[in-house]
């Protein structure tokens, strides 16, 4: 028989410390979690809320009912709205050099420079002036490879965000989402390699390691005596074998891998003072519900004997539902030693072996945190969420539009009569249909209706009982949304929209800008996971034969370049206020010498539309119409028709000062050195 694969139970002959040290981490996450376990009910009944299940008692079947008590369900709209403005498309990153003083002699401006380029072609031995121009050389040089590193970081790392799967946008905006109904989401930055699977259930990175992971799986059970050849297992094993085998190339990749945890599965420790950045936290969890079969498959090893087994009940309020029986993995992070471990609750054993954390970052915590209503409260550090702030005036709206419609029901036409009607009588009146003709027996031929019948006196209908203007008001005040956004407004001026819109603009762009900061926090923290994962031929492959990677000194280079989101670039922008700054500042700029007209293009460009590309519009090495328009300016000066070619614009030309960087040179040849380009 083959060597086992998969760890069956319990490990055996274990040191007591060893399984000691297990329990406690268990308990200690065991105890985290009863004391976060209100904050966690909340964010599963705000949930419900968003959905639509805002009457208690309301299961899944009644909230789908047309009949179900009222609900004009705002909060979803004003969720929906939210994320629109905070995350509306593709951000875009860019790198940024840090600021250094890398030179000791040279000032770094260009009249030092000059000055010493001078001395040298008299004096071409001068050591100081030589000095000048090698420290800038040198300082030139190193700018231009951090240049490249920059660029190609930027590259290699919007690549790896455009090949995540599921699509980094969706799941973004999933976790905006989240964040406004459960006050807090999570995004979480690891480097994924092949054949290694991710315990949150998917893969990060699409391609064959989870189907070989299964194959394995099924291998190991067949080795270990686990099922026969006549149960189901072995046709899938079978039929597995095959499809590997009749594919020409079996895809296995690698690279930086984002995971968008629940609210609910992420566990600081109870010295938690404030939630963005786990201030105070000493330890943080991640916690997978996985069933006894995930784990075999991930993690090597059996636990469906020794594990501590919970049901998963999808609907409180449903109580036929199918539970689901797992198992809790706990991912504990222990920023104090420094080490991440693994351990299922229940087994005597760690699933993985504590270790520092795989990749190089700055910080510790892999996980990145949004919380838009984050309060600096030591007390209830868990933030409120959007819901919870219109929820008040969510239910006033559902009751008054409840209210108005039993008030309406209440009010239908009745008719009241004596008692000396017959029961046939009173059916044939209850059941008439519309102009239909009713015949009673109990009434006389020349008898009247209105003697015999009168109408039951109804409660007319104030509208102001039912005004909604008020919550729609408490609405702004509380979450910033005015009723304008939400649909027609009742009764409010242009001015006072106005007025609203922008304190709402406000919001939006400070909840914006705060994106901007974590999705930056992310583009650094996953710079340096690249530079410190990937080497120059995966990057190489990725962003192409001019790629320029460091093979030495990483560490140093990351902390001279790192990557930033370009601000605003994951919102919607004000696309004509920002045409409009332009239409004001490009008229001016144009005028200053030294002005590259390419960079004012590309930027116009980029805000009516970022995905125009100014390479495809301009032909390369034309000259610019102003340049253009210049020659044919001189030669009408010059009385000479431009169309003659009679050289006299080839003649020299009086030579305008030259820049900084085309006046360096190296000591030895006593030319002019071109160190910029």
């Amino acid at each position: 028989m083959q060597e086992n694969l998969i760890q069956r139970g319990d490990r055996e002959g274990l040191d007591e410390s060893r399984e000691a040290e297990v329990r406690r981490l268990c308990t200690a996450v065991k105890s985290d979690l009863k004391y976060w376990e209100y904050a966690f009910k909340r964010m599963k009944e705000w949930r419900a809320f968003a959905r639509g299940r805002q009457w208690p008692g309301v299961t899944k079947e009644e909230a789908s009912n047309p009949d179900r008590q009222y609900i004009v369900n705002i909060t979803q709209r004003h969720i929906q709205q939210r994320t629109s403005h905070i995350y509306a498309k593709n951000p875009r990153f860019r790198f940024r050099k840090s600021q250094k003083i890398s030179s000791k002699i040279w000032d770094g401006t260009s009249q030092q420079l000059q000055m010493a380029q001078m001395i040298l072609q008299e004096d071409p031995v001068n050591a100081a002036a030589m000095m000048i121009v090698q420290e800038a050389m040198a300082a030139r040089q190193h700018s231009q490879m951090l240049d490249s590193v920059g660029k190609t970081m930027t590259i290699l790392y919007e690549y790896q965000v455009r090949e995540q799967n599921p699509p980094t946008k969706k799941m973004m905006k999933k976790q905006v989402r989240t964040a406004l109904t459960c006050g807090v989401a999570y995004f979480k930055q690891t480097y994924q390699r092949a054949m290694e699977l991710s315990p949150d259930g998917h893969q990060a990175i699409n391609d064959a390691s989870n189907r070989l992971a299964e194959l394995e799986l099924l291998a190991a059970d067949l080795s270990d005596d686990q099922f026969t050849e006549q149960e189901a297992k072995m046709e899938q094993l079978r039929q597995q074998i095959e499809a590997i085998e009749a594919e020409q190339q079996i895809i296995i990749h690698e690279g930086l891998a984002l995971d968008y945890p629940d609210s609910t599965n992420i566990i600081p420790d109870q010295n938690l003072t404030y939630l963005p950045g786990f201030v105070g936290c000493h330890r943080v969890t991640e916690q997978y519900c996985l069933t006894p079969d995930q784990v075999k498959k991930i993690y090597k090893v059996d636990v469906s004997k020794s594990a501590t087994e919970y049901t998963d009940r999808q609907d409180e309020y449903d109580k036929e539902v199918v539970e689901r029986k797992t198992v809790r993995v706990w991912e504990i992070w222990d920023i104090t030693t420094g080490l991440v471990a693994t351990v299922c609750d229940g087994y005597n054993d760690y699933l993985v072996e504590p270790h520092t954390p795989i990749t190089y970052t700055d910080r510790f915590w892999p996980w990145f945190v949004l919380a838009p209503n984050a309060l600096d409260d030591a007390d209830d550090p868990f933030p409120p969420s959007d819901v919870e702030l219109i929820q008040c005036q969510q239910m006033e709206l559902n009751r008054a539009g409840e209210g108005l419609r039993d008030h309406r029901w209440a009010n239908r036409p009745r008719w009241v009569t004596g008692q000396n009607l017959a029961d046939t009588d009173r059916a044939a009146m209850e059941n008439a249909a519309a102009h239909s003709i009713t015949v009673l027996k109990s009434m006389a031929p020349d008898a009247r209706v209105q003697d015999k019948f009168q109408p039951y006196p109804a409660t007319p209908i104030d509208p102001n009982l039912y005004n909604s203007a008020p919550a729609f008001q408490d609405i702004l005040r509380a979450a910033g949304t005015q009723e304008a956004n939400l649909g027609g407004t009742s009764g409010a001026t242009a001015t006072e929209s106005s007025i609203a819109h922008a304190s709402q603009k406000s919001v939006e762009s400070s909840a914006m800008d705060e994106f901007d900061d974590l999705l930056t926090e992310m583009a650094r923290s996953g710079g340096q996971i690249l530079m410190a994962e990937m080497n120059a031929q995966q990057v190489t492959e990725i962003v192409g034969p001019g790629a320029v990677w460091p093979e030495q000194t990483r560490e140093q280079i990351s902390k001279e370049v790192e990557l930033e989101a370009v601000a605003g670039s994951s919102g919607l922008q004000n696309q004509a206020h920002e045409v409009q700054v332009r239409e004001r500042v490009f008229p001016l700029l144009f005028q200053l010498p030294g002005i590259r007209h390419e960079w004012l293009v590309k930027d116009l460009l980029r805000v009516l539309d970022d995905r125009m590309n100014y390479e495809d519009a301009v032909e390369m090495g034309a000259l610019p119409i102003m340049a253009i328009n210049g020659q044919l300016q001189g030669a009408a000066n010059r009385g000479v028709s431009p169309m003659q070619g009679g050289g006299e614009s080839n003649a020299p030309q009086p030579q305008m000062p030259q820049e900084m960087g085309h006046m360096g040179s190296t000591p030895e040849s006593g030319a002019e050195p071109k160190l910029f380009r």
